[in-house]
């Protein structure tokens, strides 16, 4: 009696899960969308910072961060690259 129940819970919650699935993978590419964004502003921040000159330690850091930053925008846009978010598959 009590598998009748559970049986007809268990796969509504099962197909709830199937369902959110491809919503989940649009909001991936909005958050590597975000941070693609983030990164690139911090780039340009340090950019601009190595362009004034000014203080030596502080262009060191800046520089240390643009190097940082331009890794981690390379790998975020790599995943957003493998994500297909750009493509037909996620419209």
């Amino acid at each position: 009696m009590k598998s009748k129940f559970f049986l007809p819970v268990f796969l509504a919650f099962n197909s709830l899960l199937f369902l959110s699935l491809p919503s989940q993978s649009i909001e991936d590419c909005q958050l590597i969308k975000k941070i693609l964004s983030n990164l690139g502003s911090s780039m340009s921040r340090n950019r601009l910072v190595i362009a004034a000159g000014g203080d030596q330690t502080i262009v060191d850091e800046a520089s240390r961060d643009l190097s940082t930053n331009t890794k981690l925008y390379r790998n975020a846009k790599r995943e957003y690259d493998n994500a297909h978010c750009n493509g037909w598959r996620r419209q």
